[in-house]
Formats: C-alpha cells, sequence, structure tokens
C-alpha cells in the first residue's frame, strides 16, 4: 500500500507504522495508535484515535478530534478546528488612562477592545474608598489594574492577562519619562491643552496593547506635533509684553522643566542634584541613624551631539575603595547609567557621555550617617487629666548663614482615636501657617522661608482632643 494513490478507509488497524508518499487520505478511524504520517499532501480526518505521534511535513490538517494526546505536529502549514491549543501567558496592554483628582478622565486610550467601559470609574471609586494608601497593583472584576500617581494624577494601566507587576510598574515609569521629555511638566493644564501629542506618543509606545518602543531618542523622530508650552503664553492679555525690572543671571529653579521640542533651543545644559535626607532622632534632638538617597540628573538642550564631561568633587571618595577620611565626603554606594563611561572617575572624577535625548540619571548614590545634618528637631510631649494632649516641636536650622529655606513643609501623622484639633490662631502669619487635614489624620506645617539663627520654639503648639484614653 505504499505506492497507492488514495486511500479511502483504514479501519479497526491495531497499528499503523508508516504511510509515506500518498496523496490523499480520506479517514483513518478507531485505530490505536499512529506512529507516523509523512509526506502526505492532505489529511481530511483522523478521529477517535488514542494516540497521535507524529504529523510531519502536511500542508493542511483539516480537523483533529476526540483524541486522547497529540504528542507532536511540525511543519504544518494551517491548522483548523483543532479543540485544544493551549494560551500562554501574554504581555498585553489593554487599557491606559490618565484620570484627574475629581476623577475626570483627560486620556484615554482602548488598545483592544477586551475591557468592557466603564472600568476608570471602577479604579476611582476603588482607590477613594480604600482606607489608608491604596495599593498601586490591584485585581478587580476580572481586571488587573496598575497605577502610578504623579501630580495629583492618576496614571493607570489595565490588563486581563496575568503580567508581571515590575513589568507594568516599569512601564508607567517610562511613559511618565516620555511625557515629561516631550512636555516639560506633568499637570493637568499641560496634558489637557497638548492632549493630540500625548495621545500620540502613546501611539507609538503601545501597539494593540504590545511594546514597542521606550526609548526618547528613537520616539522624538516618530512624533509630528510640537507642545504648546502654556508658560509662555499670555492668554488673558496676550499683547502685553513681558516685563521686568531687575534682570538676574541665575536662571529659575524651574528652568529644566522646558520642553526637548522648545522652538527657542538654546545651547543650555541643566545638571539637577536631588537629595531626600532621612533622620530618625531621639526627643533630645540627637540623631539616631540617618542616610542620604541622591540622584544627579542632567537634561541637555546643546544643539549637535556633543560629547559632554562633567567633574565631580575632588574630595568625593566611595567606601570599601579608598581609606576613610572626615574632612571628605565618603559615597556607601553608586551605580551609573549604562550610557556614562566611568574610566576616568576614579582618577579624575570625571563623568562622560554623548547628549542623551530627555530627562537622563548620571548617578544614583547613598551616603549612610557620615554628613551633617541640616536642621534638628526637638519634640515634647504634655499628657492632662482631661483627655488631652499637648504637642511641642522646635526646628533649628544648622547650615550656613548665608542660605536659607524656602517653602518647607512640616508633616505629623497623628492616631486615628483623635476626635479633634485645636489650632492656635496666633501661629498662622505671613512666614508659616498651620492646618489640620482630618480625613488623613495629619498636621502640616508650612514654612515660606526659613533663615538661619531663627529657632521657633512656638511654632508647633496644639492641643489635641482625644476620644480615648491612648499612649505615643
Amino acid at each position: 500500500m505504499r505506492w497507492g494513490r488514495k486511500l479511502q478507509a483504514l479501519e479497526n488497524s491495531d497499528k499503523i507504522a508508516s504511510i509515506g508518499n500518498s496523496d490523499k487520505i480520506a479517514s483513518i478511524g478507531n485505530s490505536d495508535k499512529i506512529a507516523s504520517i509523512g509526506n502526505s499532501d492532505k489529511i481530511t480526518s483522523i478521529g477517535n484515535s488514542d494516540k497521535i505521534a507524529s504529523i510531519g511535513n502536511s500542508d493542511k490538517i483539516t480537523s483533529i478530534g476526540n483524541s486522547d494526546k497529540i504528542a507532536s505536529i511540525g511543519n504544518s502549514e494551517k491548522l483548523h478546528n483543532s479543540e485544544n491549543i493551549g494560551n500562554s501567558d501574554k504581555m498585553v496592554i489593554s487599557q491606559f488612562y490618565i484620570l484627574s483628582p475629581r476623577g475626570d478622565t483627560i486620556i484615554n486610550r482602548d488598545f483592544r477592545g477586551d475591557v468592557l467601559k466603564g472600568s476608570a470609574e471602577i479604579f476611582f471609586r476603588k482607590v477613594k474608598l480604600h482606607k489608608g494608601d491604596p495599593p498601586p497593583l490591584f485585581y478587580l472584576n476580572g481586571i488587573n489594574f496598575c497605577f502610578l500617581k504623579n501630580n495629583n494624577l492618576y496614571f493607570v494601566l489595565t490588563s486581563l492577562f496575568n503580567i508581571s507587576p515590575s513589568y507594568l510598574v516599569e512601564l508607567l515609569y517610562r511613559l511618565l519619562k516620555i511625557f515629561k521629555d516631550f512636555c516639560g511638566q506633568l499637570t493637568e493644564e499641560i496634558i489637557r491643552t497638548n492632549f493630540i501629542l500625548i495621545y500620540e506618543i502613546i501611539d507609538e509606545v503601545i501597539d494593540y496593547g504590545y511594546l514597542q518602543n521606550s526609548n526618547t531618542e528613537y520616539i522624538r523622530y516618530l512624533i509630528h506635533n510640537e507642545i504648546n508650552n502654556i508658560n509662555n503664553s499670555n492668554t488673558k492679555f496676550p499683547n502685553l509684553t513681558k516685563f521686568s525690572i531687575k534682570h538676574s543671571n541665575t536662571l529659575p529653579s524651574n528652568a529644566s522643566q522646558k520642553p526637548i521640542q522648545a522652538d527657542n533651543k538654546k545651547n543650555e545644559i541643566f545638571i539637577d542634584i536631588i537629595e531626600k535626607i532621612n533622620l530618625i532622632m531621639n526627643k533630645k534632638g540627637e540623631i539616631i541613624y540617618s542616610y542620604i538617597d541622591g540622584v544627579i540628573q542632567i537634561k541637555s538642550y546643546l544643539l549637535g551631539n556633543p560629547y559632554i564631561k562633567i567633574a565631580l568633587n575632588d574630595d568625593l571618595y566611595i567606601k570599601n575603595i579608598h581609606k576613610d577620611n572626615t574632612n571628605n565626603i565618603i559615597i556607601d554606594d553608586c551605580n551609573f547609567n549604562h550610557l556614562v563611561n566611568t574610566s576616568n572617575f576614579e582618577t579624575d572624577r570625571i563623568l562622560s557621555l554623548y547628549q542623551p535625548d530627555g530627562e537622563c540619571v548620571l548617578m544614583n548614590y547613598r551616603i549612610n550617617n557620615n554628613f551633617k545634618a541640616p536642621f534638628h528637631l526637638f519634640a515634647n510631649v504634655l499628657y492632662n487629666p482631661n483627655h488631652t494632649v499637648e504637642l511641642f516641636i522646635r526646628i533649628k536650622l544648622d547650615i550656613p548663614s548665608r542660605y536659607s529655606c524656602t517653602n518647607v513643609l512640616v508633616n505629623c501623622n497623628l492616631c486615628k482615636h483623635i476626635s479633634s484639633v485645636h489650632l492656635d490662631p496666633n501661629i498662622n502669619s505671613d512666614l508659616f501657617s498651620a492646618h489640620y487635614i482630618p480625613n488623613e489624620n495629619k498636621l502640616l506645617w508650612t514654612i515660606k522661608k526659613f533663615k538661619v539663627a531663627l529657632i521657633y520654639p512656638y511654632i508647633i503648639h496644639h492641643d489635641i482632643y482625644l476620644f480615648t484614653h491612648f499612649s505615643f
């Protein structure tokens, strides 16, 4: 039967070892095992077989039904009507939207149409009704939600697939970085004004739920819309010219928030050093534990593609590499961007790189306990027999006299058993103000300008009325 032109039916055979070079096999039924079927042009039906070991080099397989096990189907061009083809996990995004603090949808992009309408309302209701801070990722009504909050705006991704949480969070951070590179800032007004640009960026980054490219240097050549910078326009009085009595040689602190597509692009480069100081103090103002998390960021508007060299302090040393010296700056740990050339860092403290597009983090570093705190806190709590507690906090600034601090925020979290808070009306002045946020059980003080050698012993002196007895 090896050279038969057509086989109409082979039934009730215990085993078929090999059928080769047949033009067409019409039906093979009730066979216990089919070991190999090769080089057939078309296989119409294979039914009720206990096991199919191998089907190879077939141009078309129309139907495979009621088989207990299919070990291998190879080199087939098309499969039709197979009962079970397993679904693998997919890194697919269903939706992306931006919500305002009120829950209004500013940006909404549905990539696949597989999520029912109203998911934004479901998300916002869940976040607002959640006690405390909501988790950045949660599963609700069959939908996986992942969000980041920036400038009181909610940036949300949804998916019906079981996607890695780190992938979703990283994708959101990449989207926020690209938006900031093109728009300069991320505020509700800027996003509403440049919504066409935002939609174009989203479509270039994500296509049908799949990530395409999240590199600003690549995407910028695909974007055709320009930024509408509302900071440079006067909508109320467009005919008035800008007037300034005094011209400063120092650029403002928000100068680096310009978009990369600015019309009046100059040869400028901005380097920001952002440090977050974490301190644990006792009631005497003594520091128990402290560390600094620092970031060096760069945003370049230089023409062309120049090679940039940035020199750091000569007294900068890295722990475990150099010997400790109390007069020097000792960094306990650091890491660099992959774009940075660190070949001259050990000898000359120079970081070199080609100009990146958008904002780029050059270096992250950490310093433990080897620094002088810029301020000291002295706290005291007095318990009264009438179920009240008086809180005293004194702040002392400890920096060189030629410097001052502006827009200082003091945040004090209170326990949940507080029924009311009384604020001293004499505290509010032109220098500082205080208010209580009952929904968050938080006291917040704002100091507009804090100079050296000024101590505010009365800045935080409030009577806190308690519903029941409690202890700190």
